[in-house]
């Protein structure tokens, strides 16, 4: 009913959090043939958590963030999340994630592989929707610009998607909509449906009292440098 104390530490704490978002992390070779500005060099994605670790980054679940923004908690002035977009080519972020013990959270879509595909103690798996993911437009989304069908589905067929994404994922509360695309419907049907916070990639960082579907994130490229 009511915080009693949030001093769960003597350190140097933060007031706010980046989320840094990722989506492919690929070698050499793929990255030849991987034309969007989202494809990352597996060197780089390994640079950039090696700087994490030797530097003593702590990197938040999602629960820990989510306490957080409630006030519930304090967490380190070195404090991080990892988040990992859609589901292709993640067995390298895996596996540079295990080397240096970050923890990352994947952005699932449902209906690309299954949970298993990516088990490992350092990723959490989170719902980026069912099938929601590709792109709508004319008879999908009449007038309208936006990609993801979140934003323009009818709501019936929203909701059984986000439940059923849900469900896959051991009935999850943590969300990320399809290519940063929500609204103000959006965000009431990712409510109805039982999440409890939503990720887009505004920029700046998550601070307490957030605005829980609205949280912002910083959009990692392939000309990101360290």
């Amino acid at each position: 009913k009511e915080i009693i104390s949030s001093s769960n530490t003597n350190q140097e704490i933060t007031e706010g959090i980046s989320v840094f978002n990722y989506h492919f992390v690929v070698d050499a070779n793929e990255m030849k043939s991987c034309a969007q500005s989202i494809c990352l060099l597996e060197e780089k994605f390994d640079s950039q958590i090696k700087y994490l670790k030797d530097n003593g980054y702590y990197s938040v679940s999602m629960r820990d963030l989510e306490l957080f923004i409630d006030g519930k908690i304090q967490l380190p002035k070195k404090s991080v999340s990892i988040t990992i977009d859609d589901g292709w080519y993640v067995q390298r972020s895996i596996s540079i994630l295990e080397k240096y013990q970050i923890l990352g959270t994947l952005f699932l879509i449902g209906n690309l592989a299954s949970p298993s595909d990516y088990n490992s103690d350092y990723l959490e798996i989170h719902s980026h929707t069912w099938d929601m993911h590709g792109l709508k437009t004319g008879d999908d989304c009449p007038n309208s610009s936006f990609r993801g069908g979140i934003t323009c589905l009818d709501e019936n067929t929203v909701l059984a998607d986000l439940r059923m994404s849900r469900e896959s994922l051991n009935n999850t509360t943590y969300f990320c909509y399809p290519f940063y695309d929500y609204n103000t419907r959006a965000i009431k049907l990712v409510k109805q449906a039982g999440f409890k916070l939503a990720f887009t990639t505004q920029g700046g960082r998550v601070k307490k009292g957030a605005s829980k579907y609205e949280l912002p994130r910083v959009r990692i490229s392939g000309n990101t440098s360290l």
